[in-house]
Order: C-alpha cells, then sequence, then structure tokens
C-alpha cells in the first residue's frame, strides 16, 4: 500500500473494508476497478459502474461483508494501451517495460488472464512516475520492485516476485542479468 504516499501520480482510490466506502467512491467516479489486498495474476479483480446489477454482490464477497479491507481505483480507460510493468533497481528502471495489453474479452491485462505483453521503452510520463518515488524505494531499502502503471498514473508498487524480466528481454535482447547485478 506504500503508492498511497505518492498522491500526486496515483488515480484516485481508497483502501476500506466498508461497502458503502465504495458505493460512495463509485458515485464520485462513476466506474471502478477493485482489487484485493495482497492478490496476484489479476484474480478477484472487479470493474464496476453504477448500472452494475451486481454491486451488492460482489462488495459482500470481496469486503466479506465489511470485513477484510479492498482497494478501489479510478477506473483508467488507457488500460487498452496496456498496463505497465517497470521493474526498479535500487531505484534505477531498466530502459524497457512490458506492457501487459487485455485481450478484448476481459478488462485484466494480467499475463496470467490472457493479456499480451509488448515490450517498449520508458517514456517521460514513466521515468517521471519512477523519479517520484526513487527516493522513498532507495530510502525504505525496496531494491528490487516491479510497480504497475497506467496512463500517467501509477498504480501498485509490487515488492514481491515481480515479474516480467523474461518477456522484457526476449523481446528486446536487454541484458536485464548484468543490468540487475551492476546496479545491485
Amino acid at each position: 500500500m506504500s503508492f498511497l504516499n505518492f498522491q500526486e501520480i496515483i488515480t484516485p482510490t481508497i483502501v476500506t473494508s466498508n461497502a458503502s466506502n465504495v458505493v460512495n467512491f463509485l458515485k464520485k467516479h462513476e466506474k471502478i476497478v477493485l482489487k484485493p489486498i495482497n492478490g496476484m495474476a489479476g484474480n478477484g479483480i472487479f470493474v464496476i459502474d453504477e448500472s452494475d446489477k451486481n454491486i451488492n454482490s460482489i462488495l459482500e464477497t470481496i469486503t466479506v461483508n465489511d470485513t477484510k479491507a479492498m482497494m478501489a481505483q479510478k477506473y483508467i480507460p488507457d488500460i487498452t494501451e496496456g498496463d505497465k510493468r517497470i521493474i526498479i533497481i535500487k531505484g534505477e528502471p531498466l530502459p524497457f517495460c512490458l506492457a501487459r495489453i487485455p485481450d478484448g474479452k476481459d478488462f485484466r491485462a494480467n499475463l496470467a488472464k490472457g493479456g499480451t505483453g509488448v515490450a517498449k521503452k520508458l517514456t517521460a510520463d514513466d521515468i517521471n512516475i519512477v523519479n517520484v518515488i526513487k527516493k522513498y524505494l532507495v530510502k525504505s531499502k525496496l531494491d528490487f520492485v516491479g510497480i504497475d502503471v497506467i496512463g500517467k498514473y501509477l498504480t501498485e508498487i509490487n515488492v514481491t516476485s515481480p515479474t516480467c524480466l523474461v518477456e522484457i528481454e526476449n523481446q528486446t535482447n536487454f541484458n536485464s542479468a548484468e543490468f540487475i547485478i551492476d546496479a545491485l
């Protein structure tokens, strides 16, 4: 949840176990993404808008009847261009990211859910996001992280088993192992 420290570069986000808080957040933002805390591979993620007839059931399930915290984020339409995984070693990003692009049948871009990974050079916006969080990562000794970026927004800082190095290396011939060893 450390990404919540960077309000200037994240999409509107709340963490709560209270379904009514999520409903109020939805009314304000019209379309939102619901995520379990400590999830992975896109499991248990929902996108909802105010017309969804399953809102109550989804919230009962994801919050376990208001007893389990979850995250709600304003939906970012740029997801169609990919959810970029940027690998950062000791505050320094690889020069490439992996844009995980949804397959069109699912809004989730995770490779485990059918998304397609496309290696891309980092953009100026990506580098700006890294620069905003760099000091925090180094100070916190978060030496190997994978951040997720959609459009101009940081959506997650992943500190356990960040993936996509293999795909980046296979598509770019960038020697990620050498980069990591040199950085460490």
